[in-house]
């Protein structure tokens, strides 16, 4: 994935030939990206099911990030969805039949705190909850 500034590339800032930033660390194509409220945190999902989140503070200036900061693994399927909570504590993500909850400040954050599932042979959604701590 590049990120390119955009205001250094509008000549508001620095040279317009400043290059992307560059991170690395996703398997296979990426489908879904989701900023974080506060713009510090980058999360991509992809088919390589899983989550990757980057702190894009690190990757500014044309630097290149080869590992993410964390990455959430979703083994549903390609990541096809993404969204951050308002406060950006919570992370929910889609793959296949399935929606996946994140909690940020968890202790182990390869963990979702919440999986919800459809049963297509029937209207029910399945859910399984961990405890956070």
């Amino acid at each position: 994935m590049r990120i390119w500034e955009v205001n250094r590339l509008l000549g508001e800032e620095g040279s317009s030939a400043d290059p992307p930033s560059v991170l690395l660390g996703h398997a296979g194509r990426v489908f879904c990206l989701s900023w974080s409220p506060d713009g510090q945190r980058l999360a991509s999902g992809g088919s390589d099911c899983s989550v990757s989140l980057w702190d894009v503070t690190e990757a500014l200036g044309g630097k290149t990030l080869s590992q993410p900061q964390a990455v959430l693994f979703c083994p549903g399927g390609s990541v096809m969805a993404m969204s951050w909570s308002p406060d950006g504590q919570q992370l929910a993500s889609a793959d296949g039949d399935t929606v996946r909850v994140w909690q940020r400040e968890s202790s182990n954050d390869s963990t979702p705190q919440l999986v919800l599932t459809a049963d297509r042979k029937s209207t029910r959604l399945n859910s399984s909850h961990s405890s956070v701590s």
